[in-house]
């Protein structure tokens, strides 16, 4: 176990804004990076080791399972060696509650300095205390010690934010003349405003990380926009490349998929893109590719790649076990009373009215309920109009669409069994439409972007 405190003290760097990401490149340059899982990236030098976005075991988004398998004795090595743990943002394939389970409690986390708390907030959730939210290209040096005995690290690290507004986030760090810069998930990161040199820039790549289109009854042609949206994901990411002109690409955070056969239609409809989609393209670069399919540990001394390798694995998840492992989880199913706390506690208000449909896993209509009002189904009308009201009653969204209101309306059909955790413990509510777990219909055909972040971002434990 780890017996030496870890802290994070703010530097002054003058070179240093957000127009011109700057770092100090000072000290031993050897760093190793292990790739972990999806987003989940180990880097030990001899003065520091930390890792990012924790998510190497069990399901995230209540049926996602990793592609890689977990590497053999990860959570010794993490709890012995890290320093502490960064993470980009709250969506469970990042901060995800059955790999912190295994994290030592006094743990360090260096998290972005959201307006929401969106990623504090569930880490205290899970008894964790030790969190500091970094604020936005401000620049950090990890160190041990307290008091008069702190130790300096030869890293150097700030925060930036992803250029949409959304709760999201990159890191940019230095070891030496070795340096990293990841834009995970985020879209335009930093505004568009990167350092002038980096060794390994590292950014999410496969696509289909989203309901949209396949989940949406909105949408007619939905294979021509699962392909425009590949085109899309491909383009802007290989733009961020050659705007930041890295030495090495690495493609992560799209290594995971749904394994459910009540997943069956996505998994045949949803179309990923692989690291080979960016090495035909990128590789007639000066950027060479990281694949972590064929090695995932890699040796840095500053800019130069000095040695690759693989680690050892675990056996991985069947599909027979993680339907065994998914129906032990979600044996309950949330009462009406329940549902209707839950939103009239939520403070939210909006011109929205959401018709609320809990349904079995094939999004048919789950077996009627008996209260002291006798057969009602679980759905569920909630008006955020102030004042807010919510109540359980049978409705025909299609007769709904056709009446002339002033009111946006929503109508969400969700798994019962995938709510039931979401709603209980006030997760993010973006793990559900994320997971596949949602069917959407909506008048006027628009986001509802204020309604998803308050209920991703601001009503969660």
């Amino acid at each position: 176990m780890k017996d030496d405190t870890s802290v994070m003290i703010e530097v002054e760097v003058s070179e240093n804004t957000k127009e011109k990401p700057y770092l100090p490149n000072t000290g031993n340059s050897i760093i190793t990076m292990t790739f972990l899982s999806h987003a989940c990236l180990l880097f030990e030098t001899r003065e520091c080791t930390f890792m990012t976005d924790p998510w190497i075991e069990n399901f995230a988004f209540q049926s996602w399972f990793p592609t890689f398998a977990p590497p053999k004795h990860w959570d010794e090595i993490v709890n012995d060696c890290c320093d502490f743990i960064y993470i980009s943002h709250n969506h469970n394939d990042h901060l995800n509650e059955h790999t912190l389970k295994k994290i030592r409690k006094d743990m360090l986390f260096a998290v972005p300095n959201f307006n929401s708390e969106s990623v504090v907030r569930p880490l205290q959730a899970q008894g964790f205390e030790h969190i500091n939210a970094l604020d936005f290209n401000t620049v950090y040096q990890p160190c041990r010690g307290s008091g008069h005995k702190v130790r300096p690290s030869n890293i150097y690290l700030q925060v930036m934010q992803s250029g949409d507004g959304r709760d999201d986030s990159g890191l940019y760090f230095t070891c030496g003349n070795f340096s990293f810069l990841t834009q995970v998930d985020s879209i335009d990161l930093n505004n568009n405003y990167y350092p002038d040199y980096c060794t390994v820039f590292a950014s999410s790549f496969a696509g289909g990380a989203s309901s949209y289109p396949l989940c949406f009854d909105t949408v007619d042609n939905k294979a021509e926009v699962v392909e425009k949206l590949l085109t899309e994901v491909k383009s802007d990411v290989i733009k961020a490349v050659k705007k930041v002109m890295p030495k090495y690409f690495l493609p992560y955070a799209g290594f995971a998929t749904p394994v459910l056969d009540q997943d069956k239609f996505i998994k045949e409809n949803d179309k990923l893109l692989t690291p080979d989609d960016y090495t035909r393209t990128i590789g007639r670069t000066l950027v060479d590719v990281l694949d972590v399919r064929n090695a995932d540990t890699f040796v840095f001394d500053g800019g130069n790649l000095l040695e690759t390798s693989k680690i050892e694995r675990e056996r991985a998840w069947s599909k027979e076990q993680a339907e065994q492992l998914y129906k032990r989880d979600h044996i309950d199913v949330i009462e009406g009373d329940e549902v209707i706390d839950y939103f009239m506690h939520s403070g939210y208000r909006d011109n929205l009215i959401v018709y609320l449909e809990l349904t079995d896993p094939h999004f048919g209509p789950l077996e009627q309920i008996v209260d002291e009002r006798g057969y009602i189904p679980l759905k569920f009308i909630i008006d955020f109009t102030d004042p807010i009201s919510v109540i359980q009653k049978d409705f025909n969204f299609k007769k709904e669409k056709k009446k002339q209101k002033k009111e946006r309306m929503l109508h969400l059909k969700i798994r019962a069994d995938a709510a039931t955790p979401v709603l209980k413990k006030r997760m993010p509510l973006d793990d559900l439409l994320i997971g596949y777990h949602c069917r959407i219909d909506r008048e006027p055909d628009v986001y509802n972007k204020k309604f998803w972040h308050h209920f991703t971002n601001i009503y969660i434990s």
